[in-house]
């Protein structure tokens, strides 16, 4: 299974979306996405290639503040994935996210975003993923999105949107 992994990308409802990005998104069908998606318009464009699981980030407003939890623990192939945003200082985001999950039975994955740019580490035997802005990467040149594989092995890593 490839899960398609996306955060803070802080579309408009009127903002077009970049070829790249639908290029790289049509090549899925499943799709996570950590916080700040910006508008109903890309949740609905994602989910005409398949599944979305997202969650709330700190910059969504209505209506997806209403559509969107702010944590979802998801289970495909017997790996429990925990999605969250994240928020306030980037420094200790890791922490904070690894504790969150912990209080709630823990995961496998710690899917988040917030921070702008592409993170994967394992903590605590707890793999860490932020697949950074697949619009807006913060002090890098390019944007970024994920890919979970998940086989007999957990494959994770980031790619530039070219």
């Amino acid at each position: 299974m490839k899960i398609c992994v996306l955060s803070d990308s802080h579309f408009g409802e009127f903002d077009i979306i970049d070829e790249k990005l639908k290029d790289v998104i049509s090549n899925f069908n499943f799709f996570i996405h950590a916080g700040d998606v910006g508008s109903t318009k890309f949740l609905k464009f994602l989910s005409k290639y398949g599944e979305v699981v997202a969650v709330k980030g700190n910059t969504d407003i209505y209506p997806l503040d209403e559509i969107l939890k702010y944590y979802e623990i998801v289970e495909l192939e017997g790996i429990k994935i925990g999605i969250i945003h994240g928020g306030g200082n980037p420094l200790d985001i890791e922490g904070r996210v690894l504790t969150f999950f912990k209080d709630r039975g823990g995961v496998d994955i710690i899917v988040f975003g917030h921070t702008h740019y592409p993170i994967v580490k394992k903590i605590d035997n707890i793999i860490l993923f932020n697949p950074g802005s697949c619009t807006k990467n913060r002090g890098w040149d390019c944007s970024t999105y994920g890919i979970i594989e998940i086989d007999k092995d957990i494959k994770i890593d980031f790619f530039d949107i070219k």
